[in-house]
């Protein structure tokens, strides 16, 4: 079997330093059968929380990694701050990822590691259905 997603976020945790631990997710209340797996700190106290079905921002509602149909960045390379979620609906949703600085913004590094969570998702033999590769 592949990578899963817990894995891939394991992986960048040891890169970045406000790539947090399940057990250090200061977000609570997710779905039913939705777990932990990470949580982003921005500069501030929102944050990103990565769940084994998709993402909450500032403790907002779920955003699926299934429903996700591309990422951008939005702002100038050395400057970015924003991720745009381009859901298969057409919608937009803009997220803030504020830490590092210069060539180094962790917007870059939370770009790939949800891109790469997509590719796992995508790659799921059962589509629409992740909780096999959260474990």
């Amino acid at each position: 079997m592949g990578a899963t997603i817990e894995s891939r976020i394991y992986r960048f945790q040891r890169k970045m330093d406000r790539l947090l631990a399940a057990s250090e997710t200061p977000v609570t209340g997710f779905n039913e059968g939705e777990q932990a797996l990470g949580f982003y700190q921005n500069q501030g106290e929102d944050g990103l929380a990565f769940t084994s079905e998709g993402v909450h921002f500032n403790k907002g509602p779920l955003i699926r990694y299934r429903d996700l149909a591309d990422i951008r960045v939005s702002g100038e390379k050395n400057t970015a701050a924003h991720l745009e979620l381009i859901l298969s609906n057409g919608s937009v949703e803009v997220i803030e990822i504020n830490g590092g600085s210069g060539r180094l913004r962790d917007v870059w590094e939370i770009l790939r590691l949800l891109r790469r969570i997509i590719e796992t998702v995508k790659s799921s033999s059962a589509p629409g259905s992740v909780e096999r590769y959260a474990r």
